[in-house]
């Protein structure tokens, strides 16, 4: 288990050692624009493969601009002696406090059902789009059988 309020520490001896402004307003600043260039990135990850995908150069890309934007998290929160993780598991208590009772059955969001759909979906869709790319009839077999 990663201990973030061991890694911010580590954080933001990087981010002074790199020579960047680590007072509180720049720290945000900096979050802000890496939140930018993170939208950007998963525009490009949505764009090649959708929703849900695999090992790409977008899904690596997508990867370290959220990166990106918890290490300038850890900095602050490392500059102002914050307890990040105090912090996480209190905003999580409070947002399970949030869900409307109707939502609070177990059963509500069965997600390993809900991700199998998608890969399907997803499967689906790529399969439309070979189909249209090389001009295979509607119908044609879709696998080969030794």
């Amino acid at each position: 288990m990663i201990d973030l309020n061991e890694m911010k520490e580590e954080s933001l001896d990087i981010a002074i050692r790199r020579g960047q402004e680590v007072d509180g307003i720049s720290c945000l600043k900096h979050c802000a624009g890496e939140v930018a260039e993170a939208i950007d990135a998963y525009k490009d990850f949505e764009q090649v493969h959708g929703k849900f995908s695999g090992p790409s150069s977008e899904a690596y890309n997508l990867r370290m601009e959220l990166a990106d934007i918890i290490m300038c998290v850890l900095t602050l929160c490392a500059r102002e002696h914050l307890d990040i993780e105090e912090a996480l598991r209190h905003c999580i208590k409070k947002n399970k406090a949030r869900i409307p009772e109707k939502n609070k059955r177990a059963d509500y969001v069965d997600w390993k059902l809900h991700k199998q759909s998608l890969e399907i979906k997803q499967l689906e869709e790529k399969m439309d789009m070979l189909t249209e790319r090389f001009k295979l009839p509607t119908g044609a077999p879709t696998r080969v059988v030794k």
